[in-house]
């Protein structure tokens, strides 16, 4: 880690958002949970979850909870869009009530260390840090494709490889981790 990125103040790290992208921060928190095999009931609930909800918080926040605008911008069917806001328990009426005059994200972040940080909070500020570039690129792409990417990778690399292994793990098929590598690789040739 660069010293530019980490100033230490009394052991804690004040870490600036805009040195790091999501897909690190959760490489790196992934990694550590891996190395110390601590448990991970759920790698997609720990790790993913909280990044899609972030995006899918600040865009029903962005368009003032119209889920009709929010599906278009995330190019998704409503329903599936009203699905992701009940699995992840948003709740509109609480969006709708912010204070939209507070100031938009906190530049940085006290922590011990990079693997203590909340990856909902993170993501909220992340997202919120990249509002105005929401419009522009379909968020769900932009932002959480590299997260599954950092978490596939991980686990893969945690595995030595072993393919079967790292499906299990994630509880995908072989199959779909195939055709997620192989997506992934094409998106490196580029």
């Amino acid at each position: 880690m660069p010293k530019e990125m980490l100033h230490t103040t009394e052991n804690l790290f004040i870490i600036s958002l805009h040195d790091f992208s999501l897909e690190e921060i959760v490489k790196k928190k992934l990694d550590y949970y891996l190395k110390n095999q601590l448990p991970t009931k759920d790698i997609f609930t720990n790790f993913y979850n909280p990044v899609e909800k972030a995006v899918l918080e600040n865009c029903l926040d962005l368009f003032r909870g119209n889920q009709s605008r929010v599906a278009q911008c995330l190019e998704i069917n409503r329903n599936t869009l009203k699905k992701k806001i009940d699995g992840h328990e948003i709740v509109l009426q609480t969006l709708l009530r912010r204070d939209l005059t507070q100031p938009a994200f906190k530049q940085e972040v006290y922590v011990s260390q990079i693997t203590q940080l909340d990856l909902l909070e993170i993501s909220r500020l992340k997202v919120k840090s990249l509002k105005n570039r929401l419009l522009q690129n379909n968020p769900l792409k932009t932002i959480c494709e590299p997260v599954k990417r950092a978490i596939i990778k991980s686990s893969l690399s945690f595995f030595k490889d072993n393919q079967l292994q790292t499906a299990l793990f994630l509880k995908i098929s072989r199959n779909t981790l195939k055709k997620k590598l192989t997506f992934y690789n094409s998106l490196s040739a580029e």
